[in-house]
C-alpha cells in the first residue's frame, strides 16, 4: 500500500471481509457456573432452571474490556447463571467478524473500526464498556528520521487499516498539514508489530496504545512526540451483540449486562486495590506484562452505560467514514446512520440510570 487511497481501499476491504469469514482465535477461558441472583439494578430475578446459560464473547488482545474479565474472575457471571467463554482475537475488528459469522455472540471493539461492520445490519451497539482518556494513543517515531511531526511528509507510517488507530493517523496528518497522499501507509496487525517495524526501520512513525507504548519507551531509537488529544477528545470501547442473539435471548442479554454492572461496582468499591487485582488477572489471561495492562486501565474509564454524548461521538466518526466511503471503492454506499444500530433496551431494562439517550435506542 503506497498511497492513502490504497489505505482506504484496504480498510474498506477489511470491513467487507467481516461478512465473509471468521478469523483464527487464541485459547478460550470460561467462568464456572453458578446460581442466579439479583440484577445490578436491585430487582430480584428468577434463577433459570438447568445448567448455566452459555454466552460467547470475543475480546481483543490488549485487555481493554476490563469489566468482562472482572465479571469472570469475581464470579458475577456465575451469580447470574451464565457460563461465559472469552475468546481472544488480535484486534477488535476480528471480534465483530466472529459475531457476524456466528462464532461469537458478542464482540468488543473500538468506535471507528466498528462502524463499517454495522452496514451488515447484523450487529448492534449494546453498551459502552470503556471511555479512553486523552493520551491513550501516542505517536511514536524513529528518532533518526523524524525530528518533528512535519518530518512525516514523505515517510512511512504503520497503521491497522480500518481501525480507530487508522482514523487517528489520518486526522493527525490533516491537522498538521501533511498531505496524506505524501505518506506511505503500511498495514500491520497489531501495535507491537509496529514497534518492531520502527526499531528495524521499516516505518518512521505509528500511533501506538497499550503495551506497545511501554515497549517503544524501552527502545533508544524511538521517541514519543504527540498525543491523540490533538485530534480526539476520547475513545469508546463498545460491547456489540449479534442481532440474532439479542432478538432470541433477551433475558440472557440482560443477565450478562447485570453481571457487567456488578463488575463495574466492584471496581469502584476500592479502585486502587481492585484495579491492580484486575490487571494481574487480565495479564495472566493474555500472557502480557501486568504494567502494560495496568497502564491501559488507568488511561480509561471502566463503565457499563450509554450516553447521548457517546452517540454524538459515533456520529462524528460516521461522518468521516461516509466521506471515506464516498471517495473510496464503494461511492454508492448509503450514509451510515448510527442511531439505527443502537439497542440500549436490554441495558435500560437492567439499570435505567445507565442509559441517557435523547431518542429510543
Amino acid at each position: 500500500m503506497t498511497t492513502r487511497m490504497q489505505g482506504r481501499r484496504t480498510a474498506l476491504a477489511l470491513v467487507a471481509s467481516l461478512m465473509l469469514a471468521g478469523c483464527s482465535a487464541g485459547a478460550a477461558t470460561s467462568a464456572p457456573g453458578g446460581a442466579g441472583g439479583t440484577t445490578a439494578a436491585g430487582a430480584q430475578s428468577a434463577a433459570p432452571q438447568g445448567p448455566p446459560t452459555p454466552v460467547r464473547i470475543g475480546l481483543d488482545a490488549f485487555g481493554g474490556a476490563v469489566v468482562v474479565y472482572v465479571a469472570q474472575q469475581q464470579g458475577f457471571f456465575a451469580k447470574h447463571h451464565l457460563n461465559v467463554t472469552i475468546q481472544t482475537y488480535s484486534v477488535g475488528l476480528d471480534t465483530l467478524n466472529a459475531a457476524l459469522t456466528g462464532s461469537e455472540d458478542f464482540g468488543w471493539a473500538f468506535d471507528f473500526g466498528s462502524l463499517g461492520a454495522m452496514r451488515t445490519n447484523r450487529l448492534r451497539y449494546v453498551a459502552v464498556l470503556t471511555r479512553t482518556q486523552p493520551g491513550f494513543d501516542q505517536l511514536a517515531v524513529r528518532t533518526a528520521t523524524v525530528k518533528s511531526p512535519a518530518d512525516l511528509k514523505g515517510k512511512k507510517m504503520g497503521i491497522s487499516a480500518g481501525t480507530q488507530q487508522d482514523y487517528i493517523t489520518v486526522k493527525y496528518l490533516q491537522k498538521i498539514g501533511v498531505p496524506v497522499s505524501s505518506v506511505q501507509l503500511l498495514n500491520f496487525g497489531t501495535p507491537l508489530e509496529m514497534v518492531a517495524a520502527l526499531e528495524t526501520g521499516q516505518i518512521d512513525g505509528a500511533w501506538l496504545y497499550g503495551q506497545a507504548i511501554q515497549e517503544a519507551q524501552k527502545a533508544k531509537s524511538i521517541s514519543l512526540i504527540a498525543s491523540d488529544s490533538a485530534v480526539i477528545s476520547h475513545g469508546l470501547g463498545l460491547l456489540i451483540g449479534s442481532t440474532t442473539f439479542l432478538q432470541q435471548h433477551p433475558d440472557t442479554t440482560q443477565r450478562l449486562l447485570a453481571a457487567l454492572i456488578d463488575a463495574e461496582k466492584w471496581l469502584d468499591q476500592d479502585p486502587s486495590k481492585n484495579i491492580e487485582t484486575a490487571a494481574t488477572y487480565i495479564a495472566a489471561q493474555l500472557k502480557a506484562p501486568v504494567s502494560g495492562v495496568l497502564a491501559n486501565i488507568k488511561t480509561a474509564q471502566q463503565t457499563v452505560s450509554f450516553q447521548q454524548s457517546d452517540v454524538s461521538y459515533l456520529e462524528q466518526l460516521a461522518t468521516f467514514l461516509n466521506q471515506v466511503t464516498s471517495s473510496g471503492s464503494n461511492p454508492s454506499a448509503a450514509p451510515l446512520d448510527v442511531s439505527q444500530y443502537i439497542d440500549a433496551a436490554p441495558l435500560r431494562a437492567v439499570d435505567p440510570s445507565a442509559v441517557s439517550l435523547s431518542s429510543g435506542g
